[in-house]
């Protein structure tokens, strides 16, 4: 975002309040807006799923900072669907600003959670997900409590799969291929949703 609002000619930089022709320096640099002022900048309306995602992340950095770290396994899983979202809306915003070229999909993979394709694994996320710090679990319902559907049903907030095992024969393709339910045309989706063995 940085990158952004200064190729856009924005001055990031934050005023002096005791002087209006000094910038505020920490470390000798000059300070600059932090990741809720660009939220705020870049995604004007409050509601915005990918503010709201960013700003779940603000707050609950705030919140564990030095205080959670034997509960990290747990909180990765809590919040798994946030941050797969979290990822996903990085991708956007930085193929859609600086071109298709800077994107992440070379280095990084889908990650493969093999626990959760049977009743024991998804059974023990669950697990896992109840043994949080009650403060955490206190923040993250209090968190979306009060957010509209609009919000809570996007994949930009949260991002929830349903991953149906379908083995490829094409030697070339990748390991993973991700298609999207509402970009799909209905054969494609009436061909997802066929058994591989009825095929």
């Amino acid at each position: 975002l940085h990158a952004k609002f200064i190729c856009d000619g924005f001055d990031i930089r934050y005023p002096d309040p005791m002087n209006a022709r000094r910038y505020v320096r920490v470390d000798g640099e000059h300070k600059r807006w932090d990741l809720a002022r660009c939220c705020e900048e870049q995604w004007p309306d409050s509601h915005d799923p990918t503010r709201m995602n960013l700003e779940f992340f603000i707050a609950l950095r705030n919140r564990i900072e030095h205080r959670h770290d034997r509960a990290q396994r747990r909180l990765a899983e809590a919040v798994s669907g946030h941050s797969q979202a979290l990822l996903l809306n990085f991708e956007r915003e930085l193929t859609s600003q600086f071109g298709d070229e800077q994107s992440l999909a070379t280095i990084l993979r889908f990650p493969v959670f093999v626990g959760t394709f049977t009743t024991e694994g998804v059974e023990a996320l669950r697990t896992l997900r109840r043994r949080l710090p009650s403060g955490l679990q206190n923040f993250i319902a209090d968190y979306h409590s009060g957010l509209p559907d609009s919000v809570t049903g996007n994949d930009r907030f949260e991002l929830r799969l349903n991953v149906v095992l379908q083995q490829t024969r094409t030697s070339d393709a990748p390991a993973i291929q991700f298609s999207r339910w509402d970009d799909m045309s209905d054969d494609e989706e009436t061909d997802a949703e066929t058994p591989v063995e009825a095929k």
